[in-house]
């Protein structure tokens, strides 16, 4: 083997394959417990914090796509909706493409509705 041939080798089992980086999971439940008192996981908390950012955020910027549009009262905590989303996250009900960030969609525009 040439010398060429030695480092085409050497680099093609060296060097690391791609790396793809794991989806959301469509079931909120895989790091989400939906029962009610339930402590909520510091990855349930991000997660629902930032939905609840962004949907205020489009909403506050009349940026907010599509039909479901919640208008979460300026001020409200993750810590405040969570009780009130929880009932609703635990039916799985969404509408379109099924995903964990469409349960929490649906269910703020359900609890927040705009009026």
């Amino acid at each position: 083997m040439t010398r060429l041939a030695y480092i085409v080798l050497a680099l093609s089992v060296a060097s690391p394959s791609v790396v793809v980086a794991a989806p959301l999971p469509s079931d909120i439940t895989d790091f989400c417990d939906l029962n009610d008192g339930a402590a909520i996981s510091d990855k349930c908390f991000g997660f629902l914090s930032a939905v609840i950012e962004t949907v205020q955020t489009l909403h506050e910027t009349h940026q907010a796509i599509g039909f479901l549009n919640a208008c979460i009262p300026f001020g409200t905590t993750v810590e405040q909706a969570i009780p009130k989303i929880r009932p609703l996250l635990r039916r799985r009900t969404c509408m379109g493409k099924c995903s964990a960030t469409s349960y929490v969609e649906l269910a703020l525009y359900e609890v927040y509705p705009c009026k």
